[in-house]
């Protein structure tokens, strides 16, 4: 029986295997139907400017000393924050919730997977693609790493990861290893436990790596088993990108817990810096020991999120409606972070072959501060999860001008206010 969406997946599957031949080497048709959406959304323009001036001066804010400077009183990785990595991040991003029509900052992350994955998305459906050159700026990115750290032309580049072959992404990495071949380096995909730091420089087997693209979510290599990858790391025997220090300069969910404390923006930021469009997409956090009362918090749990300062995927996470007393008395004890909650907008999409509403998150990936792509992830359930059929990577549109007097939206709505689309539709084609 033929599903649905069979055309739309057919297609995508083609033109991703026609951009990245390196997709050949899985050993199976990649399943990606929990992974693509063959929906759309629009947004207002307005939505992308508040995250893209809030991305820009959040990340000039982040290059102050004076910024640097408040991080030394904290529980972080003194070593790492003072290590001598003259390069940014590839590949970060911002995480939001829409609160009406005002993006809220849920976390900014490093090693931010599915751009590429989204990215082809866009070329799915018949709209002006608002990110026309997001693979030309991914690659002045890398190439503005290579040059801060002295990377070489036809360098090796590795692709690590814990388990690479495992993780749900691994085809990603595999469109990676086209892409930069396809610049003219030598690329390979490795498990951390592959990598050896000897003679002063990072191998794999015989084969020296001269940068590393980093998925692996140890961010601050302080695991044992990262050891060796992090003494390359201090000693500048190899490019990191994501860093380590950077994780700690914007991704350690802790530096939310500053930057809505009371004053301290206004303390810490130079003049040029916008504030008020930070906090304008800020959402108030908390660490657990800004409370004295833990039977408060149980009474406000509704209104809160749980959080560890250091995760990722949405693990050890939990959102206060849900939790129970017991795991509340267990995360109350560790080093968790309490954030206001804000729930993620939802949608119905027409034609949708499952039932009840859409929930999505807006991501923005980002280089240092210019954001380069905007996406949605849609899913049901309580978190992110990549679980059903025609969820995940969903691109955003920017709706031209209102078609309503009422609304910044324009065209149909659910109670949010957002615009939703079909997506590719089988019996009418493209858009």
């Amino acid at each position: 029986m033929t599903e649905p969406w069979d055309k739309f997946y057919s297609e995508y599957n083609k033109r991703i295997a026609d951009a990245y031949p390196s997709i050949s080497a899985l050993s199976e048709p990649w399943q990606n139907r929990n992974v693509i959406s063959p929906y759309k959304i629009f947004l207002p323009r307005s939505v992308l400017d508040s995250i893209t001036e809030a991305v820009d001066n959040i990340f000039r804010l982040s290059r102050l000393d004076s910024y640097r400077e408040s991080l030394l009183s904290d529980p972080v990785d003194h070593e790492i924050l003072s290590s001598q990595a003259t390069n940014l991040s590839v590949l970060m991003s911002y995480d939001f919730h829409l609160d009406g029509e005002v993006p809220r900052l849920l976390e900014i992350n490093t090693n931010a997977s599915g751009y590429l994955i989204a990215n082809a998305l866009f070329t799915m459906h018949d709209h002006p693609n608002p990110f026309p050159q997001a693979i030309n700026s991914l690659k002045k990115s890398f190439i503005e790493e290579f040059r801060r750290l002295g990377v070489k032309d036809s360098s090796h580049i590795a692709i690590i990861d814990e388990a690479p072959r495992t993780q749900k992404m691994f085809p990603e990495f595999l469109l990676y290893k086209s892409l930069f071949e396809k610049w003219g380096h030598t690329a390979s995909i490795h498990d951390i436990g592959d990598l050896r730091y000897r003679n002063g420089a990072l191998f794999a087997g015989e084969e020296k790596i001269d940068f590393i693209y980093n998925r692996y979510c140890d961010f601050t290599l302080s695991n044992p088993s990262s050891s060796g990858l992090r003494r390359a790391y201090l000693e500048g025997a190899c490019g990191f990108s994501p860093n380590p220090k950077e994780y700690i300069l914007l991704a350690d969910k802790r530096r939310l817990v500053q930057m809505t404390g009371s004053g301290w923006l206004e303390t810490v930021a130079a003049s040029d810096i916008s504030v008020d469009s930070i906090r304008k997409v800020l959402l108030p956090t908390w660490h657990v020991g800004a409370f004295a009362d833990a039977d408060e918090v149980w009474q406000k749990r509704k209104q809160l999120f749980f959080k560890p300062p250091q995760s990722y995927g949405g693990k050890g996470a939990y959102r206060g409606r849900s939790i129970s007393r017991k795991v509340f008395n267990r995360v109350m004890s560790y080093n968790t972070l309490i954030q206001q909650y804000i729930p993620a907008p939802t949608i119905t999409l027409e034609n949708d072959e499952t039932s009840g509403d859409w929930k999505y998150d807006l991501r923005a990936y980002a280089y240092g501060g210019e954001v380069h792509m905007l996406v949605a992830r849609i899913y049901q359930g309580q978190i992110t999860n990549f679980r059903q059929s025609y969820g995940g990577y969903c691109p955003v549109f920017v709706r031209k001008h209102d078609l309503s007097s009422n609304s910044a939206f324009g065209g149909p709505q659910n109670s949010k206010g957002t615009d939703v689309g079909n997506g590719w539709m089988p019996e009418r084609g493209w858009g």
